[in-house]
């Protein structure tokens, strides 16, 4: 699917994505007014870790620090510890409350320690960051208190006294063998030196070898007595010290202030997650209804399905009642420089194109359900062609529910019916003339028991033989060619047929069975029309259906159509008087022709 097919599915269903942000960002709105006010403050300490052991030098290294502080504040999310501080406080607060408002924090490479607290009571916020700071120093020294205690208690042992006496008794042995190995390293050295001054020889020269080598072993064995009684003599000096004040220390440098201002809401964080939560819904929804949809929309889906190119995208009509679909309006004789107009005359064109070779008198226009707009497209199409210049016959073979006559401002008797009943009635008392100039029509006439029966007589043929040599084109509007039968009578009879799908409306199995039918009935069929297309679904159509907004300009669908003072485009046509002379076999003829509301004009109320 390309990128532009993705925007017109989002584009089509945008008032449902603009309402899911509507109301997710107005949600996020209420949430953010319904925030509890909150009120920060922190408690500054200076940490310092103790020496590593008794006999090495103090360094209060980035590392130690680094480490203290972690253990400070892995102990401070400790249930224990949160217990101690609820003790001390003077409101009552539970556990999980208090871990939940305290955080701590370390400012790295230094020896820095921050413990903050945040609650929607200031009073309170500020009472637990210095009462957290002081049980933390409480609770460290009577930890080191109790460590020093017990390390007393330990060297007073009958344990500690028998491991020292152990241990000087080790040091003893060790020093004595310092000693020997001394002794032994000064022999070797005067041997050595002796015998560097006699002759040299080869005797002479292995012995200084094996005197170095005896010299190498003592002094190596001399370092290994050496570093044991290194160890020795620090755990002596470890059991033999005394406690003294090197601890662990934590000093508060910056008691928690009062905060007088409540932290500033958290206005992005809901807004933006509102935002994205709408969106993804939203878009989600658009899909899933884009996919549940199994009709057709675009003129491209109508050319993959019906495997050939659409003959005509007639676009959607204005609905202020006095030019929408519900009425059947003939828009190319109301308003010829419209955008729908130009669409019929794309349609008139198509269709002279498609019998350069084979010569089309006769056209029948269906659908394949009811309310597709068949009879819309007819009458306009008639219309389209007759402004051409060319004799132009519309007759209405829907014998169940016939409308050209209204549509027209036409009697429905007599009609097509009474020319099938009545073979000597004359063709030209039946036809009717029209507002416009080469357009004749024949309305349905007496509304028959059996259509189906009367369309595929015998008499019905040879009535359309006599409608073809009357004019130089005759269009039919049948019934729903899915529906009833009667179309598929009338395509047998005609040079070619088109067929009108409504956007968005009609399914796609139904518009391949009404093509199957259509077929199967030895017609040419044209292709389709897509009828009230929405004009975000125009696809490349567009390009020559609303190819510019000067031939518009002052039309209803133009760039200016929102103009008070633009003017309604009117074809140059002259009214028919009305035809007051009986038939010539005697039918009495109405006294004055109707006019359809359409047509008519409303006069100005005197009254106003």
């Amino acid at each position: 699917m390309e990128l532009l097919q993705y925007w017109r599915i989002i584009r089509k269903r945008l008032h449902w994505i603009l309402l899911f942000v509507f109301l997710a960002e107005l949600g996020a709105g209420f949430y953010i007014q319904r925030q509890v006010p909150l009120y920060q403050t922190t408690t500054t300490l200076f940490i310092s870790p103790s020496a590593i052991g008794a006999v090495l030098p103090y360094q209060a290294s980035s590392g130690n620090v680094a480490s203290l502080a972690n253990t400070y504040m892995e102990y401070m999310r400790t249930r224990s510890f949160a217990q101690m501080v609820a003790a001390q406080l003077d409101v009552a607060l539970s556990e999980e409350e208090i871990l939940k408002a305290l955080s701590v924090s370390y400012v790295r490479d230094t020896q820095i320690f921050k413990i903050t607290a945040t609650y929607p009571n200031p009073q309170v916020a500020q009472s637990l960051a210095n009462t957290t700071a002081q049980m933390l120093i409480a609770a460290n020294a009577a930890r080191q208190r109790s460590q020093q205690q017990a390390r007393l208690e330990a060297q007073r042992s009958p344990e500690a006294q028998a491991q020292k006496a152990q241990l000087t008794e080790l040091v003893a042995v060790l020093n004595d063998e310092i000693h020997v190995y001394d002794e032994q390293i000064r022999s070797l050295q005067a041997e050595i030196a002796r015998l560097q001054n006699e002759p040299s020889s080869l005797d002479l020269n292995q012995r200084l070898m094996e005197l170095r080598q005896q010299l190498i072993n003592a002094r190596s064995e001399r370092l290994s007595v050496l570093n044991s009684l290194s160890e020795v003599q620090t755990a002596l000096a470890n059991l033999n010290a005394e406690p003294t004040g090197d601890v662990d220390t934590a000093v508060i440098i910056d008691p928690a202030p009062f905060p007088a201002q409540p932290l500033p809401r958290n206005v992005a964080q809901p807004v933006v997650a509102a935002l994205m939560a709408a969106l993804t819904l939203g878009f989600g929804l658009a899909w899933f209804l884009e996919y549940l949809d199994y009709t057709v929309k675009t003129p491209e889906e109508l050319d993959h399905i019906y495997g050939t190119a659409t003959q005509g995208v007639i676009g959607q009509v204005g609905s202020n009642g006095r030019n929408g679909h519900g009425t059947h309006p003939l828009v190319t004789l109301e308003e010829p420089r419209s955008p729908i107009a130009e669409a019929f005359r794309a349609l008139r064109t198509s269709i002279r194109m498609a019998g350069l070779d084979t010569p089309i008198r006769s056209l029948l226009i269906t659908s394949a359900g009811p309310g597709e707009g068949k009879t819309f497209v007819a009458a306009n199409l008639a219309v389209a062609m007759a402004q051409e210049g060319r004799q132009v016959i519309l007759v209405d073979t829907d014998l169940r529910r016939p409308q050209l006559h209204t549509l027209f401002g036409l009697y429905r008797e007599p009609g097509f019916t009474n020319l099938v009943l009545e073979p000597d009635l004359p063709l030209e008392q039946v036809l009717q003339e029209t507002r416009v100039p080469n357009l004749r029509v024949l309305t349905c006439g007496t509304v028959p028991p059996n259509p189906s029966e009367l369309l595929g007589s015998l008499r019905a043929s040879e009535v359309m033989a006599r409608l073809a040599q009357a004019a130089e084109m005759v269009l039919y509007d049948s019934p729903p060619a899915a529906t009833v039968t009667d179309a598929v009578l009338v395509a047998a009879q005609v040079d070619a047929a088109i067929q009108v799908v409504l956007a968005g409306k009609t399914r796609i199995d139904l518009v391949r069975r009404c093509q199957m039918l259509l077929e199967r009935a030895a017609s040419r069929v044209l292709g389709p029309v897509l009828n009230r297309v929405d004009t975000s679904d125009l696809g490349y159509y567009a390009n020559y259906y609303y190819y510019g907004g000067y031939y518009y300009e002052g039309s209803q669908d133009g760039p200016f159509r929102w103009w008070p003072w633009r003017r309604r485009a009117k074809a140059d046509i002259p009214a028919q008087a009305p035809v007051d002379t009986p038939p010539a076999n005697g039918t009495p003829a109405p006294a004055r022709r109707r006019r359809s509301p359409l047509l008519r004009r409303r006069k100005p109320d005197a009254s106003a």
